[in-house]
């Protein structure tokens, strides 16, 4: 049973599969992957596209706030480039943005996929924060499994990752000098741990188990012995495919999601490496020292470092 839906009134046959993370986990590249496990369907980021229609789309959402309008501005110039880029037609699997309302995501979520085993959501779970679970959930038995990463390397890439958003929409003076605690007011990144845990510590209260954790530094490097663990505990059947695949985005095509965030995410920053990515490479970059690092990134890692470590406890 779904431990955090209410009342369990619809039933559904698929293999309901839920991965919840923070930004910058390696979850794009999991969820590529795991895109060719067999009879699968990937519901890519339903949750985010609902926090964006509230938020970035959402004129009333801080009206006031000048970092707020110019983040705004610099994020349609960015989607109305990268949108200029495409060349192929949208396929019937992507939805129209405004569909996007956490009731609307969980009634999909609930209807049955008749030509599928499996059902795959990837939800970063900041995008969920003060929604009432029964808004979102489906009703319908639900295996909730989370990813994990090492604070120092999330924030250290989620910080590069916002200075090269807008790269193209920032004067060279501004570049390098985003606070990303302070400047970016649709993100709480010193929170985005908190929320994780706080979603995994309610879902093992009312199951009274420990969901499924998973550490993205388990899967860059051992993916065979991490993926078939992960696999067997939710349902997947293990094939050494998904130790390598094809470098072509072609397979978002066959995901669910909104046909705006879609068709942009090839070309786009946060996603563009590991939708080109054909099998998982170990890094042989060492953690940068926290002490280097900018005081808001210290800032994230220092909030974010308990919450990870009593989820790595449970990882599997």
């Amino acid at each position: 049973m779904n431990p955090l839906a209410t009342n369990l009134a619809v039933r559904k046959d698929n293999n309901v599969v839920f991965l919840w993370c923070v930004p910058r986990s390696l979850s794009t590249l999991l969820t590529k992957c795991l895109s060719f496990v067999d009879g699968i369907q990937v519901w890519f980021e339903p949750y985010v596209v609902c926090y964006e229609n509230l938020t970035i789309r959402n004129l009333e959402f801080l009206p006031d706030d000048p970092k707020m309008t110019l983040y705004r501005e610099r994020y349609n110039l960015e989607k109305l480039k990268l949108a200029k880029t495409i060349t192929w037609d949208d396929p019937s699997t992507w939805f129209e943005e405004g569909n996007f309302r956490y009731s609307w995501v969980r009634k999909q979520l609930e209807e049955h996929e008749p030509r599928k085993r499996h059902v795959f959501v990837k939800a970063m779970a900041y995008a969920v924060n003060g929604i009432p679970p029964h808004e979102y959930l489906p009703e319908v038995d639900v295996k909730h499994t989370f990813l994990i990463r090492n604070p120092v390397a999330v924030f250290s890439s989620f910080k590069t990752a916002i200075e090269n958003e807008f790269e193209e929409t920032r004067s060279t003076e501004e570049r390098g000098d985003i606070n990303i605690i302070d400047d970016v007011p649709i993100y709480k990144p010193k929170q985005f741990y908190r929320q994780l845990f706080n979603i995994w510590e309610d879902i093992q209260r009312k199951e009274r188990t420990h969901p499924i954790v998973l550490d993205s530094d388990d899967v860059v490097s051992n993916p065979e012995a991490t993926l078939q663990k992960y696999c067997r505990e939710v349902g997947f059947q293990w094939d050494r495919k998904l130790l390598s695949w094809e470098s072509s985005h072609n397979v978002i095509r066959r995901w669910k999601g909104s046909a705006n965030y879609l068709r942009t995410a090839p070309s786009f920053f946060w996603f563009k490496n590991a939708l080109s990515s054909n099998r998982f490479y170990p890094s042989n970059k060492q953690l940068p020292n926290v002490k280097q690092l900018s005081i808001d990134v210290q800032e994230c890692i220092f909030e974010s470092m308990p919450f990870y470590n009593e989820l790595k406890k449970y990882k599997i």
